[in-house]
């Protein structure tokens, strides 16, 4: 049957605790023992250490009184301990419990402490691995540091103050690099939903990096002609921006790259891949983006609001100047009283028609009036 010892410290005075400890000389010789008096312990360790919640360790050896003298060691810091007289019982404790760091015999009966790790390693990769021997080798410690990714080593009859030293450190690595995961965790399932709002999204967006683009929208693929994200990704941004606007972009990228601020929304000229210059206003906003700072860069195609704008300016153009003609011929226009040809700016002596054309843009269609008619036809008569 498995047996498993639990045992929470709290911290207490280091001084009397070193005075109460008689029966640890097996485990660490009389200088160590000398040395390690209350307050040099306590400047020893971290304080961050001794004010955490209880961090849970696995000590794993087969002479019991190696065990002993460990949990004895370790009861007045904040650890709860939990140990093992084998590999298999180790490897049994931690499918059921999370420990944070393991302490490992070498020489043991059956299982190995290099093998032990090993397999730690393999089942349960964050648990921090620690071998403590009294029989260290150089195979031991190869096969230990290559095949089990042990984090220290430590000897028989162990110091106690850097065991204490390791354990702290070993603690601490562990709760960082969980820590790390779980902000590693949380920026991917941002990054997630940063893909889903904007691959959804009908505005453009581009992100790119120390000048290349990374990611394109649909949106943003449809508006450079592109028929997938391939025909955009890893190719120089400029590329994509009209050659007269390159050097603005660039100091507006630094810009952002230094300050880390969003800029404002500025009108640009873009290029197609089939070379059509297009009209954008864009925003861009300095993001991480794969664990790395890039820019994303919000773009909306003005295109046709510019055309309309230049056919809008053009027409107004036109008008203005059909204005001014109609203008000039509400003025005094010389008329000769016998030709009744007009003269112009310009000194000649134009038909009516003509005249009137070049200053109004009005056409002439040439008929015969009433009058006209009947005196043409009496002299038609008469003639003949």
């Amino acid at each position: 049957m498995t047996t498993q010892e639990t045992h929470t410290t709290q911290p207490a005075d280091l001084r009397r605790r070193d005075e109460e400890i008689t029966g640890e000389d097996a485990a660490r010789s009389p200088e160590n023992r000398e040395g390690m008096r209350g307050d040099t312990l306590s400047q020893a360790l971290p304080q961050a250490s001794m004010q955490q919640g209880a961090d849970t360790i696995l000590l794993v050896d087969d002479e019991p009184h190696v065990i002993s003298a460990l949990t004895r060691t370790l009861r007045n810091f904040p650890y709860q301990v939990l140990t093992a007289g084998s590999g298999s019982q180790a490897l049994s404790i931690m499918e059921t419990t999370i420990i944070k760091v393991i302490v490992s015999d070498e020489q043991m009966v059956g299982m190995r402490g290099a093998e032990l790790l090993a397999e730690v390693q393999r089942r349960f990769p964050h648990t921090v691995r620690i071998m403590l021997t009294g029989h260290a080798t150089l195979e031991a410690t190869t096969r230990a540091v290559n095949e089990g990714g042990v984090y220290r080593f430590l000897t028989k009859p162990w110091d106690e103050a850097m065991l204490l030293l390791s354990l702290s450190a070993a603690t601490e690595k562990y709760n960082f690099d969980a820590e790390k995961r779980r902000l590693q965790d949380a920026l991917q399932q941002s990054e997630e939903r940063y893909r889903t709002v904007v691959e959804q999204s009908p505005q453009p967006v581009v992100v790119h990096r120390d000048g290349t683009i990374i990611y394109a929208n649909p949106a943003a693929i449809r508006m450079f002609g592109a028929t997938s994200l391939e025909g955009l990704a890893g190719k120089p941004l400029l590329d994509r921006i009209h050659p007269d606007d390159h050097e603005a972009v660039l100091a507006r990228v630094q810009k952002m790259t230094c300050n880390g601020a969003r800029s404002p929304m500025v009108e640009r000229r873009y290029r197609k891949l089939d070379g059509t210059i297009i009209d954008g206003e864009v925003q861009g906003t300095p993001i991480i983006y794969d664990g790395l700072p890039a820019i994303h860069a919000a773009i909306h195609d003005i295109t046709e609001r510019k055309q309309a704008q230049k056919a809008l300016e053009e027409e107004r153009r036109r008008l203005q100047q059909a204005l001014d003609e109609v203008r000039t011929l509400r003025g005094i226009v010389p008329i000769c009283a016998y030709c009744k040809k007009i003269r112009d700016d310009a000194g000649y002596w134009n038909q009516v028609e003509k005249y009137v054309s070049d200053h109004t843009g009005a056409k002439f269609s040439h008929g015969i009036c009433p009058a006209c008619f009947e005196k043409e036809m009496r002299e038609i008569e008469t003639s003949t």
